[in-house]
């Protein structure tokens, strides 16, 4: 079998993994999910920024591709 035929007959997946960052927004409070949206909403926002921020100050674990299919996937933003 070729790789085409094995992406065409492989099984899709009904949902992905848990989204890390869904997780990590879930647990801060109010005001700072509003401060985090407020930023992402600007369209001038710096998300390296943003991840160095959240990484080393708010607790924030999982990888940057995660941070980036979030902004992507969640709040419609690149």
């Amino acid at each position: 079998m070729s790789l085409k035929d094995d992406l065409i007959t492989a099984p899709k997946a009904r949902s992905g993994p848990p989204c890390g960052t869904c997780d990590w927004y879930a647990g801060l409070d109010a005001q700072s999910q509003k401060d985090f949206d407020d930023y992402v909403s600007a369209p001038d926002y710096n998300r390296a920024l943003l991840y160095r921020v959240i990484r080393d100050k708010w607790g924030y674990t999982p990888c940057d591709s995660s941070l980036k299919y979030h902004l992507a996937f969640h709040h419609e933003s690149r």
